[in-house]
């Protein structure tokens, strides 16, 4: 999707990478809406696509430390609920 609004969701190669010597690392849980509850660790500046309108899909990008729980973002399967967001200890280099 594009930033603000209603956009298409693509699979492709990653040609650029971002490199942080030392990120914060958090665990997101959300449960798809096909019932299956998902784990992703990522780093807090991580982008997700919330979502503002479910039934339309708009939204906006945001890191993903802005994220609360009961947010819905978009994903790859659709629609997703976080049901939670834990902060690691760990420190990465991504």
């Amino acid at each position: 999707p594009e930033s603000g609004g209603v956009g298409r969701m693509s699979t492709g190669v990653v040609s650029n990478t971002l490199v942080l010597r030392d990120a914060s690392a958090l665990d997101l849980t959300v449960l798809h809406q096909d019932g299956v509850v998902e784990t992703i660790q990522m780093t807090d500046e991580h982008p997700v696509y919330k979502l503002s309108d479910q039934m339309l899909g708009i939204g906006n990008w945001i890191d993903v430390s802005h994220a609360r729980v009961g947010d819905h973002l978009l994903t790859m399967r659709g629609s997703a609920r976080i049901v939670s967001i834990v902060y690691t200890d760990l420190r990465v280099p991504v």
